[in-house]
């Protein structure tokens, strides 16, 4: 991924993928490290040094010391803007969806829009002859990788020509709302229309 040539540190990308979604989560170093597949060591000497240049914080519960993005930081919005756009659920995605059977592949709903919260899922519009059962098998492989509810919805070129030729209100909405394409285009979209 573009985010693990910008940082370098294999440590680091998983710190900033897992602390700089726009989720604000807190992650334990272990749980991190097994979820990842690097050492615990590396990574909590990672941590270590982002928080002393103020990136994370430590949070203390008890003996068990958890690691969260330091929200207050100068950096922590672009930080954010960085990984949703290089390691976010669209780069996920759009990787999971690149060698499929379908035509057009693209995010709608909140995330499309901007307005998604730290809880919201992400909806996928399929159009093309791969079917739900593969499309929910690739969303479900990005939802795992990314801790996200991935919901596809998935139509036949037949049919979503057929639904929007009679008006089907659900597929108007979606066709004039904002959508982020993960294969395919706009143009594309509307060549099947």
């Amino acid at each position: 991924m573009v985010i693990d040539i910008l940082i370098g540190s294999k440590g680091r990308v998983a710190l900033f993928t897992a602390l700089f979604d726009g989720r604000q989560r807190r992650t334990h170093i272990r749980e991190l490290a097994r979820n990842v597949g690097l050492s615990a060591p590396s990574l909590m000497r990672e941590a270590k040094s982002l928080v002393k240049i103020g990136l994370l914080r430590e949070e203390k519960d008890g003996n068990r010391v958890d690691y969260c993005a330091n929200v207050d930081s100068p950096l922590y919005p672009a930080l954010t803007e960085l990984v949703q756009k290089t390691a976010g659920p669209e780069v996920a995605l759009r990787e999971a969806f690149a060698d499929s059977d379908n035509d057009v592949v693209f995010i709608y709903g909140s995330r499309a829009k901007g307005c998604e919260r730290a809880d919201s899922d992400c909806d996928v519009f399929v159009v093309g002859r791969e079917g739900l059962r593969k499309a929910a098998a690739r969303a479900g492989e990005v939802a795992n990788r990314v801790g996200i509810e991935v919901n596809p919805y998935v139509v036949t070129q037949e049919e979503f020509r057929r639904r929007i030729a009679s008006g089907d209100r659900f597929l108007v909405d979606v066709m004039s709302s904002p959508k982020i394409f993960l294969k395919g285009s706009e143009d594309e979209l509307a060549g099947l229309a």
